[in-house]
């Protein structure tokens, strides 16, 4: 079976959690003999692979060439549409007139096209069907995966290069989604140093000016660490509480990490987070700072270390797994 993994052009110019899943679903696919390549448009032929593994929502022009190709074709969505009631009959008024205006332009009429779907969560299915309108036995869940933490060594490498202890930890793209400055606040108010792990994206540098200029000296500002590097383990491993404080997460890959070590989390608790996590992390909503504050108190006078999510997580999210889960999917659309 030969695979092609494609997403849109510009991905891997600022790589981030998207990205990631894509280089490690690949590479547990080749340690089980599987040929998966990376689209390169100067070498690869789409009609040579049996299936198309397209990952994103944009660029969706390039879904008809494929369908047309009598390739199979997969899509990971990553897309969390708003999909409430409320607004539900507007959202369809819109796409009736965009279908009628311009056959070529809109997503709606591309989204059908896939052979297979793969949310990350149910929650995200569900949204997918009622948005789109879309069949739902297209559509399976795939949830995101760790690597598993290498064993500890006998200095924490961050720690010692850093200086630092007893400390809160940010790690992730520094974009106004992502809610740094909610992470500035939430330290600051229980006085504890916070590590900011990460690079600001294209475009958000005034958001990361701002959350700079609202810092003092117990905000650290490390930069991005590569993935899967002893310092990135080590500062999962050293710190108090790893803090998500987006506006919402589809599944937040960092949370599944640093939890694989028995860290504590506390995270949004908006998007697929409650179905990824369960009963074993502290939610908040991130408009509520005051409520998000009680919990990192709650946490902070508790055990560092959270066996019950380490458990949860090494049982159901590493790789190794869900591309197995993957493979059985690539298999049975093979033979369809």
């Amino acid at each position: 079976m030969k695979i092609l993994f494609m997403t849109y052009p510009l991905a891997y110019q600022n790589p981030g959690g998207g990205e990631m899943v894509i280089d490690k679903l690949r590479e547990s696919l080749i340690a089980k003999g599987i040929q998966v390549d990376l689209f390169n448009q100067w070498e690869h032929k789409i009609s040579d692979y049996d299936i198309v593994h397209y990952f994103s929502t944009l660029s969706w022009e390039t879904w008809d060439f494929i369908s047309q190709s009598k390739v199979k074709l997969v899509l990971t969505p990553t897309s969390w549409p708003n999909d409430g009631q409320g607004n539900l009959l507007k959202v369809k008024t819109k796409r009736f007139i965009r279908e009628q205006l311009d056959k070529k332009v809109c997503l709606d009429n591309y989204i059908h096209l896939p052979d297979l779907i793969l949310p990350t969560t149910q929650l995200e299915l569900n949204k997918l069907v009622n948005y789109y309108d879309l069949d739902p036995s297209k559509l399976k869940v795939l949830y995101n995966g760790i690597t598993p933490p290498p064993p500890a060594k006998d200095i924490n490498s961050f720690q010692e290069k850093y200086q630092l202890k007893d400390y809160l930890l940010y790690v992730g793209t520094i974009a106004r989604n992502k809610g740094l400055d909610r992470a500035i606040e939430l330290a600051k108010r229980v006085k504890l140093p916070l590590a900011v792990v990460g690079q600001p994206r294209k475009g958000e540098e005034t958001y990361f000016e701002n959350c700079k200029d609202a810092s003092d000296e117990t905000i650290h500002y490390i930069g991005r660490l590569e993935n899967g590097s002893d310092l990135l383990w080590d500062a999962f491993r050293g710190t108090r509480c790893l803090i998500v404080p987006s506006d919402f997460e589809t599944c937040s890959l960092v949370a599944l990490e640093a939890g694989s070590l028995g860290n504590n989390v506390l995270i949004t608790q908006n998007g697929g987070t409650r179905e990824v996590f369960g009963e074993f992390v502290s939610f908040f909503d991130p408009e509520n700072l005051g409520e998000a504050e009680k919990s990192l108190r709650s946490i902070l006078s508790t055990s560092s270390c959270n066996r019950p999510l380490e458990s949860h997580i090494m049982n159901n999210f590493l790789w190794g797994n869900i591309s197995q889960r993957l493979l059985d999917f690539y298999r049975k659309l093979a033979n369809s």
